[in-house]
């Protein structure tokens, strides 16, 4: 039989623990404008949400828990750091809003579903969310570091594209917030067990 630590501290979940580790770190090191060091972090961090689950198969170390904990991860990376732009009002007000309560609906459903009414679930998700969440993780990096690092003759072009992606974006995030709404009730109900 396994020990608690082995089932837990798998390589896989380490990179979902630095996941969530450092974006604090990444945070503090943006608000003091030490960009080259905030962006070479973020591209780590975002690094790791493929690494863990590299390992996870390469090392057949696939586990119930880690498919949970890493969905936590992300969210807990997305709404810090979408808090961080509206804060210093970075982009649309808008995609900020839809990203973080779509994230916060399905972050805040965990303790709901699994603590309170002690309902079991699996999270599968599909290629749809998986492509807007990558998007949530990518976007940042124009509003955060694209003024830092690229000369203003590129920036309507920039514009053109940022405008496209918040409007895609938030195309997204409503059509997953009216597909995971459903699912969260029969999941609560007892007439499902999978996120999809």
């Amino acid at each position: 039989m396994k020990s608690l630590t082995s089932y837990y501290l798998t390589i896989p979940n380490l990179f979902t623990i630095c996941r969530i580790t450092l974006t604090p770190l990444f945070l503090i090191l943006i608000k003091n404008n030490i960009s080259f060091w905030a962006l070479g972090l973020y591209l780590f961090i975002l690094s790791t949400d493929y690494l863990d689950g590299f390992f996870a198969r390469k090392l057949h170390q696939e586990s119930k828990w880690g498919a949970l904990f890493d969905p936590i991860a992300d969210k807990w990376l997305i709404i810090l750091t979408y808090f961080f732009l509206l804060n210093n009002n970075s982009t649309s007000n808008l995609l900020i809003f839809v990203v973080i309560f779509r994230n916060f609906a399905q972050l805040s459903s965990i303790p709901i579903l699994l603590g309170w009414l002690k309902r079991p679930f699996n999270v599968k998700p599909k290629l749809f969310p998986k492509i807007a969440t990558a998007l949530s993780f990518l976007y940042p990096i124009i509003p955060l570091f694209f003024d830092t690092f690229f000369t203003k003759s590129a920036n309507p072009l920039l514009h053109l594209i940022e405008s496209i992606l918040i409007i895609v974006m938030c195309c997204m995030e409503i059509v997953i917030l009216l597909t995971f709404l459903p699912r969260f009730y029969l999941i609560a109900r007892g007439k499902h067990d999978t996120f999809e």
